[in-house]
């Protein structure tokens, strides 16, 4: 059993979802995952990587004490090798999607999306929501500063207050696919 007292790692919290070209008039809540992000550190006096198996992570609350925020199963790491661990959902951190316009035209279909997320929690967050694209779109309009990445997906950070909660609105077009 190897135990860290301190460990430099980063927390994320992130919700994902895809985007369809359909009308969707469900509301959907979910959670946001929380993942936990560091660098393997080298055992001293040894070259041996950090081994594999389960790893629960704590850290202190407010008033100092330690809790238990998940676990994870790890694998094998050299030392200095990036590991990032699923650590299930935040709790506090509750989700409502919902589709607010569709519109289906010639050749393209016009959605817009509302996500509002709520911190419940006594500390603000900053949680990355992601939309998936499976075909070619574009943004047309967005609350909040949305980036593109080369994976197809379009991401917004968007920063909670404790106990407050925030919405992001975008439209997207979505080309429609061509059946030959």
């Amino acid at each position: 059993m190897l135990q860290l007292d301190e460990l430099e790692a980063e927390l994320n919290y992130r919700y994902q979802f895809n985007v369809w070209p359909a009308l969707d008039q469900q509301r959907h809540q979910a959670q946001a995952d929380i993942t936990l992000k560091f660098d393997a550190p080298k055992p001293e006096h040894s070259s041996s990587p950090f081994p594999a198996g389960q790893v629960r992570v704590f850290r202190p609350d407010a008033q100092g004490d330690i809790q238990f925020i998940g676990a994870a199963q790890l694998r094998n790491l050299a030392a200095g090798e990036t590991a990032e661990l699923g650590l299930g959902r935040a709790f506090d951190l509750n989700i409502q999607r919902r589709q607010t316009m569709f519109s289906d035209g010639f050749d393209t279909v016009t959605l817009q999306y509302e996500v509002t997320i709520s911190n419940a929690g006594n500390e603000g967050r900053v949680v990355e929501v992601a939309a998936g694209f499976q075909q070619q779109w574009e943004l047309r309009d967005s609350t909040h500063p949305m980036k593109e990445d080369n994976a197809g997906q379009l991401t917004a950070h968007m920063h909670l207050p404790s106990s407050g909660s925030e919405t992001l609105r975008f439209t997207v077009e979505l080309k429609k696919r061509i059946n030959r």
